[in-house]
């Protein structure tokens, strides 16, 4: 591999310095508290915490799935199934991400509203290996289809993990997203409808911000392949023309068989692959054990499943977890 050319590490540091003043921003904005309010229950953190934007002290956000657990395969407990029985609004992702919502349906009140966040967004098939589709993409295509609707998790008669549904590491997508809740929201409390149009809009101009920076961010990179432990980053991109390699596919606790780990480690050498990312809530392992046959280092790469109350304390958010995602993709992949 040559060196960087001339100008790349002041380049780099530039973007340092942009990237920096993003997280401090990103920092400034916090989930709303949760107190007295319309009770909304959100399946995972990152749902909660855009409810939360959107509908600041009017609301009382709950989240079934804790903090630091894995929501692909969780079961709700009692004491949450009694928190659903009063909810007003239930918020899910959809697209198979919790199999286990369906479930919650009888417990909720005859009047509750129910808002999948991914209804009618562009969804990715799942692939062999997860690996993401023509990379730059936006829209249907190939491997794509629009997400059903609020019954229809998934896609009907087909297998719920039939779709990738990390659609909120897409800040572009991340914002229709918000525009659901904006609308469950509206519903079921009408008189805060001017209010959480506002504070819809406003979080939206932040994750355009965000959209921008990265698209900025990703344009000039040495690069365009990176390889991380969880096929999570599907969505992100294909919306910044990049093209992710997965080691454990959508599940992140599922085992490569060794024929895809050699092949894993050719597809690295053959791309100059520098960096491996791992991630949070599963072991490293594997992605430790790539990088040290390949002689790379690791990073990691935040799918933004579940913060934990200390990092919410600390002013971790959604916006400077994904500015964190952002330097550590650059990084890897040598951007300007």
């Amino acid at each position: 591999m040559s060196a960087p050319a001339p100008g790349r590490t002041a380049g780099w540091s530039r973007r340092a310095l942009a990237l920096g003043l993003l997280l401090a921003l990103a920092a400034c904005a916090r989930p709303a508290a949760r107190g007295g309010g319309v009770p909304v229950t959100a399946s995972f953190d990152t749902l909660a915490e855009f409810a939360g934007r959107v509908g600041g002290n009017r609301i009382d956000v709950a989240t079934l799935v804790p903090p630091g657990a894995e929501p692909h395969d969780y079961e709700p407990t009692p004491q949450q199934l009694a928190r659903v029985s009063r909810t007003r609004l239930l918020i899910y992702n959809g697209a198979g991400f919790e199999p286990w919502v369906e479930r919650l349906r009888n417990d909720l009140p005859a009047d509750a509203v129910v808002v999948e966040t991914t209804a009618g967004l562009p969804l990715l098939r799942a692939a062999p290996h997860e690996e993401a589709h023509e990379p730059g993409r936006a829209g249907e295509g190939p491997g794509e289809r629009a997400a059903p609707g609020a019954a229809q998790t998934g896609g009907g008669s087909e297998p719920a993990q039939a779709f990738d549904p990390h659609v909120w590491l897409d800040p572009v997508l991340a914002q229709r997203q918000v525009a659901a809740i904006l609308r469950g929201l509206q519903a079921v409390d009408p008189a805060g409808a001017e209010a959480y149009a506002r504070n819809a809009a406003s979080f939206q101009a932040e994750l355009e911000a965000l959209h921008r920076r990265y698209a900025a961010t990703l344009r000039d990179c040495r690069r365009r392949t990176f390889i991380a432990t969880h096929g999570a980053f599907a969505y992100l991109a294909r919306r910044y023309g990049l093209h992710m390699i997965a080691i454990a596919g959508l599940s992140p606790e599922a085992e490569p068989s060794p024929a895809r780990l050699r092949e894993l480690v050719r597809e690295a050498r053959r791309h100059g692959i520098r960096v491996i990312y791992t991630e949070t809530l599963v072991s490293p392992r594997l992605g430790e054990t790539l990088a040290r046959e390949v002689g790379a280092r690791t990073r990691v790469l935040n799918p933004l499943e579940g913060l934990t109350p200390a990092e919410r304390q600390a002013g971790r958010t959604y916006l400077t977890v994904m500015a964190e995602n952002l330097q550590a993709l650059a990084e890897g992949l040598e951007c300007r």
